[in-house]
């Protein structure tokens, strides 16, 4: 049994779309999964994603395969970055069944090859919040964390449903607070609820 790691070619369509819903599939309920696909995902499509990273010289899509099988996949992406040219990795999937044969492993070393033949000097990846097992598979390959990425959620549109709903039952007696008033605007509020 041997794992290996090639770039795709046209007649891998069906393993990628196979690899790709998998791992989309497996992120849904990760913290930060939502942001991701909207901000910073390639989209939903693999067909689109299959076929601009075959015709782009500078993307790759790089399978991981165990017994000339496709288990795995990369995606890769030449950036620049100032004067410097830069490895960014868009996804990186392995089936579950083969996590533990190395076959990880065989695909950054590719990428890593690969992203140096094309004058990559800095690889970047990210990983979701609480994902230790991409953490430290990146941290085994010295790509560390350089950056963290902070979001809160600001969506009020249930609480303002209510205050409205309850402000048409009891005029004059109903007020709103949240996390993002300031104190003399949750003081004013307060005040109502006295009288």
């Amino acid at each position: 049994m041997s794992e290996g790691a090639r770039l795709a070619n046209e007649h891998d369509f069906v393993e990628f779309n196979n690899l790709f819903t998998s791992g989309r599939r497996e992120i849904e309920d990760r913290k930060g999964s939502e942001l991701w696909v909207k901000l910073e995902s390639l989209g939903d499509s693999a067909s689109e994603i299959f076929n601009e990273y075959l015709a782009n010289e500078r993307k790759a899509l790089i399978f991981g395969e165990y017994c000339n099988y496709p288990l795995g996949f990369m995606l890769v992406e030449i950036v620049n970055i100032n004067q410097e040219k830069a490895a960014n990795i868009q996804e990186v999937f392995v089936d579950m069944e083969a996590r533990d044969v190395g076959l990880a492993e065989v695909i950054m070393d590719y990428a890593i090859e690969w992203s140096r033949s094309k004058g990559a000097s800095v690889l970047l990846g990210r990983a979701f919040p609480g994902d230790r097992a991409t953490k430290n598979y990146f941290e085994r390959f010295h790509i560390t964390a350089r950056l963290i990425e902070v979001s809160k959620k600001l969506d009020y549109s249930a609480a303002v449903k209510k205050y409205n709903d309850l402000s048409k039952k009891f005029p004059n007696r109903t007020g709103l607070i949240h996390g993002s008033l300031t104190k003399e605007e949750k003081n004013k509020v307060l005040k109502i609820q006295k009288i």
